[in-house]
């Protein structure tokens, strides 16, 4: 009955822990925010080596009134225009995008000058590891839809920014682990 307890304690342990890390929310630009950087590297430097992933929320902190943030086909990126936005222009601070498809994802200041300054950001978005998958008949090609993806769901509310992604959280799971390994080869 012990032995059938700690694996019970185990795997509910495992599974609170995989949901609680397995959405994440991205500061844009961290303490800089989303503002006219003083180098148009400042947002590809941001993003380089972060995961993004489906359910992934994107904050946006910027000054209302001064910046906005929208999301934007490549080609409207590279042209810094909001022509074909999709979704709307957002003005409220904080943003905050879910990201609801995997792929190329395309941000852009619209006002003034600010993308043509580097306030412009993009990031390659990964499917979530535990995407929900479409039956086939077997012998026959997946289906597709054609539809283009579903715009961003975006929140307005004011809510005070998550703290940073750090290692904390990897090393309150491995202390986790190692307590629960003790536990169990005491009941042993």
């Amino acid at each position: 009955m012990a032995r059938l307890s700690a694996i019970v304690v185990f795997v509910v342990a495992a599974a609170i822990f995989h949901s609680a890390a397995a959405q994440t929310s991205h500061i844009v630009g961290d303490g800089f925010g989303w503002n006219v950087p003083t180098t148009t590297t400042l947002y590809p430097t941001w993003a380089t080596g972060k995961t993004f992933t489906v359910g992934d929320t994107l904050v946006f902190n910027f000054m209302a009134g001064r910046h906005d943030v929208v999301q934007v086909p490549k080609a409207s990126y590279d042209d810094c225009s909001d022509d074909n936005a999709i979704g709307n222009v957002i003005t409220v601070s904080p943003a905050n995008v879910r990201l609801n498809t995997s792929g190329e994802v395309y941000f852009i200041c619209n006002v003034g000058t600010h993308c043509n300054g580097g306030q412009k950001l993009t990031i390659t978005v990964s499917p979530a590891t535990t995407a929900p998958t479409t039956p086939t008949t077997p012998g026959s090609p997946p289906t597709t839809t054609g539809s283009p993806p579903p715009p961003p769901v975006v929140t307005t509310t004011p809510m005070v920014p998550p703290p940073s992604p750090s290692s904390s959280t990897a090393i309150f799971a491995s202390g986790f682990l190692t307590l629960l390994a003790i536990f169990v080869g005491y009941l042993y």
